[in-house]
């Protein structure tokens, strides 16, 4: 009967411990000021590499060259621009 009182009282604890974080964690993101971070249209590297992507690259994969292994994929990448040979 002890140890079952013992197991009650640890669980109680543990589910208090559980609802003050999950009540308490809505109030912690309140607690971040989004003034003091930039966003990617306020930076010039990110607005520079937007730019560029845009442009669009001629790499295509050689669909022969998919291979398929147990934990990754691998293929060759060509880029289209570059004459074979080189």
């Amino acid at each position: 009967m002890v140890a079952q009182t013992k197991g009650s009282a640890w669980c109680l604890r543990v589910c208090l411990a559980l609802a003050t974080t999950v009540l308490l964690f809505p109030l912690l993101s309140l607690a971040f000021k989004h003034e003091d971070f930039k966003l990617c249209r306020d930076s010039a590297f990110c607005t520079r590499l937007r730019q560029n992507a845009n442009q669009g690259a001629d790499y295509v994969v050689e669909p022969s060259s998919v291979q398929v292994h147990l934990h990754n994929v691998t293929a060759r990448v060509v880029n289209k621009s570059v004459p074979v040979g080189i």
